[in-house]
């Protein structure tokens, strides 16, 4: 209700944008589901059953949380970002364990600790890497750490990069570079912005930064204090096509997710 009494209503623009990221957010989990389904089918004698249905369930969740949020952020007045604690290197495995067009490696050598709401982080990540593997030409690489009090996550990959005059473009609502509309033509141009919008709601940033090669993606958030920092049992892994990369040794990786 507003002040005369009178209901509230939601301004067509608000209404415009609110349809748009829930379009965008609605692709990705039903992307995985779809992902685990057909692989399920593929191959039928190497799958865990049972971890597929809950890999399942955990997407069907997800777009459950979706929904849920935007119906939360179409009222005229919302609460800030709700947040709890959680461990940036456990969020981003769990949102990662799905193959994708190249292979994903990952290096956490410690626990990252932040305040965040789960399910836009879990866009914010799954955008960037998406991102990264339509672009890669062999390898995406995502890289977290803890740097003074800030929370570091890198998503960089081998691509042909973006040029620094377009840096900041690729944040605009709906905006697409060439090389974007060429390798994925349905794509929406909202990915990178609504993962900015994220970062800044949590008070953090997202930047194209310099890279000797392709393109980095550096997103910062507040570091959560969790006292002296523990090392993880494993530093660093993939997540991979099913087919071998050549070029990749062995002793590079601790452990492969689909060998």
């Amino acid at each position: 209700m507003n002040a005369a009494g009178c209901p509230s209503r939601v301004s067509p623009s608000v209404a415009a944008a609110v349809v748009a990221t829930v379009s965008h957010d609605l692709r990705s989990p039903l992307s995985a589901l779809r992902i685990q389904l057909e692989e399920a089918l593929r191959y039928p004698a190497e799958i865990d059953p049972h971890d597929t249905i809950l890999r399942a369930l955990a997407a069907t969740d997800r777009l459950e949380a979706v929904v849920a949020d935007a119906l939360r952020s179409a009222q005229p007045r919302r609460d800030p970002t709700p947040g709890e604690p959680m461990d940036l290197a456990s969020l981003i495995t769990d949102e990662l364990t799905r193959s994708g067009r190249v292979p994903v490696r990952i290096r956490m050598p410690y626990e990252v600790w932040v305040r965040a709401s789960q399910i836009k982080l879990f866009r914010v990540l799954g955008n960037l890497v998406d991102n990264a593997q339509r672009h890669a030409d062999a390898l995406v690489t995502v890289d977290i750490r803890a740097v003074g009090a800030q929370a570091v996550v890198t998503v960089s990959d081998d691509g042909p990069g973006i040029a620094p005059a377009d840096r900041e473009r690729v944040f605009e609502r709906f905006t697409r570079l060439d090389d974007a509309r060429r390798r994925d033509p349905s794509g929406s141009g909202l990915g990178l912005a609504i993962s900015r919008e994220i970062a800044h709601a949590h008070h953090g940033t997202l930047r194209v930064e310099d890279s000797p090669r392709g393109t980095r993606f550096v997103l910062r958030l507040p570091l959560l204090d969790t006292g002296e920092p523990r090392p993880r049992t494993t530093e660093s892994y993939e997540i991979g096509i099913r087919t071998p990369i050549p070029g990749f040794l062995a002793g590079d990786i601790a452990s492969d997710i689909y060998p």
